[in-house]
């Protein structure tokens, strides 16, 4: 193999590595932007959560008063 054909090589080699970087750099900034979108829906995400908990909870205490007067009506 001649002189020129390893330098063609070592230069279709450099592209293809160049390549391959800028196309790693690109995933990278797009995993980074979607980190960040993520860190600032996550307060309103918790907020949500929150509020869910406390409804499920009412549900549970209003479920408990209905079942006592059931019980208590069934009893009289």
């Amino acid at each position: 193999m001649s002189f020129e054909e390893r330098m063609e090589r070592l230069v279709g080699r450099h592209e293809a590595l160049a390549q391959s970087v800028e196309m790693h750099n690109a995933m990278l900034s797009r995993i980074e932007a979607l980190q960040h979108e993520q860190t600032l829906a996550l307060p309103h995400l918790r907020q949500m959560l929150e509020g869910l908990l406390l409804a499920t909870d009412r549900l549970v205490q209003v479920a408990g008063r209905h079942e006592d007067r059931i019980s208590k009506l069934e009893r009289s």
